[in-house]
């Protein structure tokens, strides 16, 4: 007996009985357990906001009145009463869920495919589970509201119907009722005897439902309740004319329903839920009810939240069922209004704001991507083609398509890149667009729709493979450059389409949403809010968002003495995010601040780290803050190295100690050895390889430069050592061309090549430096021959090498001699198994010489005493060559590093931002 038709014929009202009125999902394919018989049974599954129903497939007999009597038998259970819902193995049964009902002390055992769904389902309607009103009353008035609001859907049913004795019936009860119950319809109703009611005067029963509505607004709830029944019994060719006799209704249920009636906004959450049902069975009449219904029910902003909830809800219910999400916005086309766009974007951003500790099972995590899924297809539904709602809410659109990038199911993914496109894609409608702007917005949409940016909106990877694990090392770093790209797609688009004052609005809202997540320890997509708040300080921030970077990078280096691996593993994630950011941030400082130089002393010490992904961003300070004092050279006096070394002072002893465990005593006469070294071992690692160049070009423009201004200021000759930096330079790139245009943007006007063959020529200044013979000329050869002996090198970069070696055997052979160890047998190996016929005789041409000098024996411990010099200078650290671990991708090698040497280092660079801390103010790291 969960018929509805059933309870109407017995005069019953269906919204009187919630148990068969709350079906809201039904599973077919699902098993019942009998433990005592020890078998399962199928049986039909119905889930509903409050109870749930097992309907058992085949009848079951049973004693009523002393006579065996088949019937449909369901079992009812109160959904609250539900414990212990999870899957399990009790029967050996795949899919298995059992639960328990505290009511009864059952144990109910279920198997389904639809695990999950069934589970989720239940879960959700836990979650939104609140006591019902109560339904029995006993004023006789409010017992006849029902009634009536029940006959009057009736009475327009009938006007409805092909049937002339059924319309003339109908007629004449419409005369009874407004006789009896004085209800005034705008007109008088007379039946009369052989008179009937025209067949598809659909007007007729619109002009009198109107007035009824106006009239006698209190029978709304009532009448309604019957639309209901009314609607779903309806033949499909009426159906659309009973939505629009109801619409006059619709407007009352905020004044009639929700303000005024006891328990009003429950009663009004119940017809909502209604309406939300029925619309699944309006597929022929899909825009009336979306224009009569939904178009009605939106102008009440204070229902919004409680319709989207409750469309939410069918939208999940619905693909439980397994149903497509293509047919979600076709049943439930929101209507288009700011207060509706607001609730959306809200309830998204509340979600990011999800907490690490919120330890929600499978379940529940999976309830909440298919909830954002929803929330997401709605929204991009309502922004296409809206200008209005797009260019009032970009700022908030910004946030949820970068603060959400690449995260959580496949659908979710591209619910995301379908929400930017249609936002840029409204923009179109904008009037008085420049044909370049035209352009650029479709260029734009087309790049979202390409190849690249698929990939970074995670469209390019399964479900499978995108289990919501912490991302660390390169795949953090990976992850941080896509957040950085798209960033600088969505800036990049608000300054070219919007005008400025609009574009710094969104900017600004974009920024305050981030800020919400960057600095709270707890939330789950942390690590994205600092990684977007670095990319939006890049178009300029004040010093005091900086230092909350630094506040924040203080905890997480706090949080590697944790012995907890997990927490580690998070820590380290942050602490790439927060290195990314802050990277960033430093582009959009003033070239003036403080902040500049000590971060150049971070990067640098940061550099020392045996850590293939510290390094990469160590590399990039060095660069990003040797720019910035570029730019800002007329404040200094000329000598780059007495102004870093001044700054350095702020972090006392404790950065002579860093040094001192990697093997360094770093003073100005040793500051480009130092800084040689630093970029020639990130060279040679692919993944480090391009920021180590960089930095390498960096730190030859900022030394050319300043001892340029300072040769200048002083008459005094420019030191050679600012040249170390071309040797590495001359190594790697292919042609004299390419190494002609790098110097001149270092700053060299005019470079002369010496020629030592038809493919080699090397710069002069190169060879000036070398010809010094000095401590730094010696390293710099010593770290190239390392580089040489590494076997990484192409062939024109060998035969540069052997050139050099060869012209420093000739005119300075004292550095020949002092690299020969580290080569000769790399040398050897080419003369015995290299394929190219100019390697194998110039590696011969070079041994020959070298072991038929007289004084080649003498010579052989000429190494030792440069390392003998090398060692009092303190700069054993030339000898470190290698990462313990080159893949960044590999995180259980990244691990073998000693726990005291990872606590050493955290704890160093956690003092070296408290010294930078420190000489802010409080105000400016509030």
């Amino acid at each position: 007996m969960d018929d509805n038709k059933t309870y109407a014929k017995a005069g019953l009202t269906g919204y009187s009985n919630s148990i068969t009125d709350d079906i809201r999902v039904s599973f077919n394919d699902v098993s019942l357990y009998q433990e005592s018989v020890g078998r399962f049974i199928p049986v039909k599954l119905r889930i509903g906001n409050e109870y749930l129903h097992i309907a058992f497939s085949q009848q079951q007999r049973h004693k009523i009145a002393g006579k065996m009597t088949e019937i449909d038998l369901i079992d009812t259970y109160k959904i609250s009463d539900l414990q212990n819902i999870g899957a399990t193995t009790y029967t050996g049964v795949s899919n298995e869920i059992t639960m328990y009902d505290s009511s009864s002390n059952n144990r109910i055992i279920l198997a389904s495919p639809k695990k999950i769904e069934i589970m989720r389902t239940l879960y959700f309607s836990r979650s939104r589970y609140a006591p019902v009103y109560e339904t029995d009353v006993v004023d006789d008035d409010i017992g006849i509201e029902r009634v009536l609001g029940q006959l009057l859907n009736v009475d327009f049913m009938g006007l409805l119907s092909s049937s002339s004795a059924i319309r003339g019936s109908s007629f004449k009860l419409l005369s009874s009722l407004t006789n009896s119950f004085s209800l005034d319809v705008g007109r008088k109703v007379e039946s009369v005897q052989g008179m009937t009611f025209p067949y598809g005067n659909t007007q007729y029963i619109l002009s009198v439902s109107t007035q009824l509505a106006q009239k006698h607004s209190k029978l709304t709830y009532e009448f309604l309740n019957g639309f209901f029944i009314a609607f779903e019994n309806a033949k499909d060719e009426d159906k659309s004319t009973v939505i629009m006799y109801a619409s006059p209704w619709i407007k009352n249920i905020y004044e009639e329903v929700y303000v005024k009636s006891v328990n009003g906004p429950s009663k009004t959450a119940e017809l909502v839920r209604k309406f939300v049902r029925s619309t699944k069975i309006s597929i022929h009449s899909t825009l009336t009810y979306s224009q009569f219904v939904w178009g009605q029910l939106a102008l009440e902003d204070i229902l919004s939240e409680m319709i989207i909830d409750e469309i939410v809800a069918a939208a999940i219910d619905h693909e439980a069922e397994g149903h497509g999400w293509d047919e979600i916005t076709r049943y439930w086309p929101i209507t288009p209004t700011v207060e509706v766009c607001r609730i959306i974007i809200n309830k998204l951003r509340l979600k990011s704001l999800v907490s690490i500790h919120d330890n929600l099972s499978e379940i529940e995590d999976h309830t909440r991507w298919i909830e954002l899924i929803v929330l997401t297809r709605f929204l991009s539904f309502l922004v296409f083609d809206s200008l209005l709602f797009v260019e009032m809410f970009l700022g908030d659109i910004f946030y949820i398509v970068s603060i959400y990038l690449d995260v959580g199911p496949l659908e979710f993914r591209k619910c995301v890149i379908k929400l930017i496109i249609r936002s840029f894609h409204a923009f179109l409608g904008k009037e008085n667009l420049t044909a370049e702007q035209v352009k650029y917005i479709k260029s734009q949409i087309e790049a979202l729709d390409g190849a690249r940016y698929k990939m970074l909106f995670g469209l390019t990877r399964t479900d499978s493979e995108s289990e919501e694990k912490v991302s660390v090392g390169g795949d953090m770093v990976s992850r941080a450059h896509s957040i950085e790209s798209v960033c600088d797609l969505l800036m990049a688009f608000s300054q070219q389409c919007g005008p400025s004052r609009n574009s710094e609005l969104w900017l600004i809202n974009w920024n305050s949403n981030i800020l919400r997540v960057a600095f709270r320890e707890d939330a789950l997509f942390q690590g994205h809010a600092i990684v977007i708040l670095g990319n939006l300080g890049k178009r300029g921030v004040k010093v005091e968002l900086a230092t909350k970077f630094l506040q924040s990078s203080i905890s997480l280096f706090k949080q590697f003495e944790n012995d907890a691996a997990s927490v580690k593993i998070r820590a380290l994630s942050l602490t790439v995010c927060a290195l990314h950011g802050l990277g960033n941030l430093i582009k959009g400082l003033h070239s003036g601040s403080e902040f500049i130089s000590q971060m150049f002393w971070f990067g640098m010490t940061l550099a020392y780290v045996d850590n293939v992904v510290f390094y990469h961003y160590a590399t990039a300070y060095i660069t990003t803050t040797l720019n910035k004092m570029i730019e800002n050279c007329e404040e200094s006096d000329g000598n780059l190295l007495d102004y870093l070394f001044d700054k350095r002072k702020i972090f006392g002893s404790h950065i002579m100690e860093f040094d001192s465990f990697h093997g360094f005593k770093l003073q100005i006469e040793s500051f480009d050895i130092v800084a040689l070294t630093v970029c020639a071992k990130g060279i040679q690692v692919p993944f480090t390889a391009s920021s180590s160049l960089e930095c390498l070009k960096t730190l030859l423009k900022a030394r050319y430069f300043y001892e340029v201004r300072r040769s200048k200021l002083t008459g005094e000759e420019i030191s050679p050592s600012c040249y170390s930096y071309i040797s590495i330079l001359f190594m790697l790139v292919s042609s004299d061309e390419d190494l002609q245009k790098i110097l001149e943007d270092c700053g060299f006007s005019k470079n002369e090549f010496i020629s030592f063959s038809d493919k080699v020529n090397i710069p002069k200044e190169l060879l000036t430096f070398l010809a010094t013979e000095s401590l730094e000329a010696s390293s710099t050869i010593f770290l190239l021959s390392t580089y040489f002996s590494s076997c990484k090198l192409d062939e024109t970069s060998i035969l540069k090498f052997m050139c050099l070696f060869e012209w420093l055997y000739d005119n300075h052979s004292r550095l020949a001699w002092e690299a020969y160890p580290q080569i000769a047998d790399i040398l050897r190996k080419f003369t015995e198994t290299s394929a190219s016929l100019t390697l194998a005789q110039f590696s011969m041409k070079i041994l020959v010489k070298l072991e038929t000098d007289p004084t080649f024996a003498q010579n052989k411990n000429v190494q030792e005493a440069f390392f003998n010099k090398v060692n009092e200078k303190g700069l054993n650290g030339i000898k470190n060559w290698n990462f313990t671990n080159e893949n960044p991708f590999d995180m259980a090698g990244q691990e073998k590093v000693p726990e005291k040497v990872m606590r050493l280092r955290s704890y160093y660079l956690r003092l070296f931002f408290e010294r930078i801390l420190s000489t802010y103010g409080e105000d400016e790291q509030a």
